[in-house]
């Protein structure tokens, strides 16, 4: 199954288990794209285009990595101000926290982004970011004029989840940085909240679409061109017990 196959069948299972008489009709509706088109992406019998993969963007709210591999698995180039044509080693790139650190970082086209301005607001070294910078430029997702750094495209978004490997890397080390910083940062500058409850697996999708309504939301408030800094919002919904039903709900997916 491609990486298309599998997120659209997933996001129309979830649809489904909130509605069972929601139809593949429905779901090409509220995608915007043509039904025939839809169900034979979602039996990996033909590619979408770039106006269907931009579609599914904007539908599924698919986040900066999510919307590369949809590109990508489709066979689509980018236009001539972005990457021309991504690869698997490219999604590596931008799936490490460092790396997508600077990359959000330089979305501020108000400073003028030199090494040690950049190293100035990250806390790894120096030699480091110079590594990272080369690398970034080298995947021509930043350019350099011999003195600045500045980013070839604006189309990253954050937060959301994807089942792969390489995103559960990326998960895993965005907590790992959570963890640190409750030793190491400030309250003033960061918040940390729990809460607890008992529900059922048929609450999980609803529960779900909240968490997501409510990224977008923040997201949306948070966001600003002119920002200094970057911050990072983790969600994790998770069981803190084993379903009476299902003995393998913490089995890996």
């Amino acid at each position: 199954m491609s990486y298309t196959s599998e997120l659209l069948n997933t996001h129309l299972e979830l649809r489904k288990q909130r509605n069972i008489h929601y139809s593949l009709r429905a779901f090409a509706r509220d995608l915007d794209v043509n039904r025939n088109s839809l169900s034979k992406s979602m039996s990996d019998q033909a590619k979408l285009g770039p106006k269907s993969c931009e579609k599914l963007r904007e539908a599924l709210e698919l986040n900066e990595i999510e919307y590369l591999k949809l590109l990508f698995d489709n066979g689509i180039r980018f236009a001539d101000e972005a990457i021309k044509e991504i690869d698997p080693k490219t999604f590596e790139t931008i799936n490490n926290l460092k790396n997508f650190t600077i990359l959000s970082l330089l979305q501020n086209h108000s400073i003028n982004w030199t090494v040690d301005e950049i190293h100035q607001r990250v806390d790894f070294s120096l030699d480091e970011v110079k590594k990272i910078l080369n690398g970034l430029v080298e995947k021509e997702l930043l350019d350099y004029d011999g003195k600045y750094f500045t980013r070839v495209y604006e189309t990253f978004r954050t937060t959301s989840n994807i089942s792969s490997q390489s995103i559960r890397s990326f998960h895993r080390e965005n907590l790992e940085r959570a963890i640190d910083c409750i030793e190491n940062v400030d309250m003033e500058l960061r918040d940390l909240s729990a809460i607890s409850f008992i529900t059922t697996k048929d609450n999980i999708p609803k529960i779900k679409e909240e968490i997501k309504n409510f990224r977008r939301k923040l997201g949306q408030l948070a966001y600003d061109k002119q920002g200094e800094d970057v911050y990072s919002v983790s969600i994790s919904l998770h069981p803190l017990t084993k379903s009476h039903k299902d003995a393998s709900t913490f089995n890996k997916h």
